[in-house]
């Protein structure tokens, strides 16, 4: 049974819209060199580079504007998926769990930016798409795992209730 569930998702940003700037101009140049046969540039990339920029570019803004963090708490633990990184949910049972709260954290001091991150610090994993909340859980004899949220009231709150009722 599903006690609390959010998905939160990467869209249109600035990290999408310079990719899909970076493809754009990787197109162009795969008009003029490839399709019109002039060279694109001063010094023009081999066409078989320009085939690899163009897929890779367009692979990378596709896979980021896809970008979506999952997270899922029941009665037997929480679960989480960063996809396309996790095609399948990870899971964290309940009798792994040490601790479980909410808490601000700054993304760029304590894990070097937003995404699948590991702590310079050792302060554990955290999968995050933006912002400075998240659920930080405590794993016995493991390292914590942080999980981004937009709804850290909600959640806070659920968290609240799920401990009253003992279900976690």
């Amino acid at each position: 049974m599903v006690l609390y569930e959010e998905h939160k998702t990467y869209g249109v940003n600035i990290a999408t819209v310079v990719t899909g700037l970076v493809t754009l101009l990787f197109g162009f140049g795969f008009y003029k060199q490839i399709i019109k046969g002039e060279p694109f540039g001063n010094n023009p990339m081999p066409d078989t580079g320009l085939y690899i920029a163009i897929a890779l570019m367009a692979l990378l803004t596709v896979a980021l504007y896809n970008m979506k963090l999952s997270l899922r708490i029941t009665k037997e633990g929480v679960e989480y998926r960063l996809f396309p990184f996790h095609l399948k949910y990870r899971h964290i049972l309940s009798e792994e769990i040490e601790s479980i709260e909410v808490v601000t954290y700054n993304a760029i001091t304590e894990f070097g930016g937003w995404g699948l991150r590991t702590s310079w610090s050792g302060k554990g994993k955290a999968y995050t798409l933006s912002g400075d909340k998240a659920l930080r859980i405590g794993r016995k004899g493991k390292s914590a795992i942080l999980i981004g949220t937009d709804n850290h009231e909600e959640l806070r709150e659920s968290l609240m209730r799920i401990r009253k009722a003992k279900a976690l």
